[in-house]
């Protein structure tokens, strides 16, 4: 399954499988859908759940916090995380807060995912990868899908089962990549991390895409130095 493929399908799971849940975000419901990942949803379930937004990044966040606090399930949708900086009063002093100055009594269940990742020249502006400064702030789980099986559990997960913010970064260049899919799911809080490919010499720790290139190092050493599995 293509990655895009994988994330098209977690969208249409959590609008079929929670009828208060809804995708908010730029492009949502245009016929690109959010390269993909949103195509087609609009004429599956209306335009009162894919909504498209104006570019007003903490003004719609707020509704997204609001909507999650009204009973709700809001999947917002970033098409660069660069600009999610303009909602990070929301983000950081809202969501993420309000487990915390209320007890544990309320939650902020919300999903956000946001695309980094280089393509035709984007400048300054739209190249940035700002993980670490998310996944600084205590409330917020953030978590980088490396596969489409990835995809399929993290989401499902989240929109089911999660309480709180959930940040993905979601990188560009793996949207057109094919995955297995259909492995028995991970048990237990799925986020966690994982060996996908077992050695003797070196310990390589790598997220998202760079997962795949760490395979490729790994596959590269072991043929032509003879380091890595059974050596």
């Amino acid at each position: 399954m293509l990655y895009r493929d994988a994330l098209l399908e977690a969208m249409r799971a959590t609008l079929e499988s929670n009828p208060k849940s809804l995708i908010l975000g730029q492009g949502v419901s245009d016929f690109k859908g959010t390269f993909g990942s949103t195509a087609g949803l609009v004429d599956e379930f209306g335009s009162d759940r894919v909504v498209d937004t104006p570019l007003s990044e903490e003004a719609v966040t707020g509704v997204g916090v609001g909507l999650a606090l009204a009973g709700h399930y809001p999947i917002m949708t970033h098409i660069r995380l660069d600009f999610a900086l303009l909602c990070m009063n929301q983000v950081v002093n809202m969501a993420a807060k309000y487990r915390y100055m209320f007890g544990g009594k309320h939650h902020v269940p919300l999903l956000i995912r946001l695309v980094v990742g280089r393509s035709w020249g984007q400048g300054a502006q739209h190249s940035q990868s700002l993980q670490s400064l998310f996944a600084h702030i205590p409330g917020l789980t953030v978590v980088m899908p490396s596969t489409s099986q990835a995809v399929l559990e993290y989401y499902a997960f989240a929109t089911s089962r999660w309480p709180d913010p959930v940040i993905s970064i979601e990188h560009r260049l793996l949207y057109e990549l094919d995955f297995e899919t259909g492995k028995t799911p991970q048990e237990g809080v799925p986020w966690k991390p994982r060996v996908v490919q077992v050695g003797d010499d070196v310990t390589v720790v790598a997220t998202s895409i760079m997962v795949l290139e760490a395979r490729r190092a790994a596959d590269y050493v072991l043929e032509n130095h003879h380091i890595g599995r059974g050596h």
